[in-house]
């Protein structure tokens, strides 16, 4: 095996690896603050690996689709921790059941 064909392998299996720790991260947290941390590794390790296999034209893409999540996701944190006083998934879930409306009864 050459050396560049091990280094395309070894940087393949980086990204893949980053992608995979990143939605472990985003799946299993319990805060939302980290959540969008998950997601953005998961999505910088999904950029590399396309940038490995297709080139670097599309980092430039993966790029503004990174920006563009992580603008999102703080503004809906923002506002979260404005609106529940917290960033805890719990807290925020408690607050949605009780903020829903009841259900009406069956006549």
């Amino acid at each position: 095996m050459s050396v560049e064909a091990f280094g395309l392998r070894a940087e393949i299996a980086l990204s893949i690896a980053m992608l995979m720790l990143g939605a472990v991260m985003a799946l299993t947290s319990g805060n939302a603050v980290k959540r969008v941390a998950g997601v953005l590794v998961a999505q910088i390790g999904a950029v590399l690996a396309a940038g490995v296999l297709l080139g670097g034209d599309i980092l430039i893409v993966g790029v503004a689709l990174m920006v563009a999540t992580f603008a999102i996701a703080a503004a809906l944190i923002v506002r979260a921790q404005e609106r529940y006083h917290s960033v805890e998934m719990r807290d925020l879930d408690k607050a949605d059941i009780e903020s829903e409306p009841p259900e009406p009864s069956a006549s």
